[in-house]
């Protein structure tokens, strides 16, 4: 009896050591990327450039990007070579659903054509953004989210990376990936419009100066002429 419990036990645990190998095969990993977003300012403006680090290799991706609309409006935006490689729709253009893409702006990236993951890095698009005039003063961000994450398994079945989670059709959920952040300060919201603005200040100071100095100069001429 004895040795048949013993027997018993070394099947038990060669069994259970069998199948955690077996299931330590045949779990799949997760697809995923790293994204970060980096920023410069110039003339008055803020560009903001998404950029894909880490790729495992992808279907689909599907984006989201916060800003504070109070100080910022998205004047244009570009896709680098990254993001060209992944077929890219959005909404800027020609918006295919607004009610599904009108958040600040949301970018998809899903490469249809494609039967296969696609482990492409570098710039996936650029965002031209103007500073608006009378923005309150203070330090803001623009955040961008992943939202749902495609790839392909072995069998060539999708599948989605478990950990990004949306909701509400994009403008809602998913795993912040990466923020930058800008201050505004008085003066140092400069657009085509305040520089318009102050070129005719300047232009009156300069003009009214000028006026001064004439008519000062006219009245000394008067006031000499009168003395002979």
């Amino acid at each position: 009896m004895r040795k048949f419990a013993v027997i018993f036990l070394i099947l038990l645990l060669t069994a259970a050591l069998f199948g955690g190998v077996v299931s330590f095969a045949s779990a799949e990993e997760a697809h995923d990327v790293e994204i970060e977003l980096t920023k410069t300012e110039r003339d008055g403006k803020l560009y903001v450039t998404a950029n894909l680090k880490e790729n495992d290799g992808i279907n689909g991706l599907y984006l989201r990007v916060e800003f504070d609309t109070s100080s910022l409006t998205l004047v244009n935006r570009t896709f680098g070579k990254a993001g060209e490689a992944l077929d890219p729709i959005d909404q800027f253009d020609d918006p295919v659903d607004p009610a599904t893409f009108e958040y600040p702006y949301t970018p998809t990236f899903a490469p249809l054509n494609d039967v296969k993951n696609l482990d492409v890095t570098g710039e996936l698009f650029t965002l031209e953004f103007d500073l608006k005039e009378g923005a309150a003063d203070g330090e803001y961000e623009v955040s961008l989210y992943i939202c749902e994450l495609w790839y392909l398994n072995d069998g060539k079945s999708t599948v989605r990376n478990a950990k990004y989670q949306s909701t509400d059709s994009y403008r809602a959920g998913g795993v912040k990936a990466s923020t930058v952040t800008y201050e505004v300060k008085g003066e140092k919201v400069i657009t085509e419009e305040s520089k318009k603005n102050k070129a005719v200040i300047v232009g009156v100071a300069v003009g009214g100066s000028a006026a001064v100095v004439i008519a000062l100069a006219v009245a000394y001429v008067v006031y000499k002429k009168k003395r002979k």
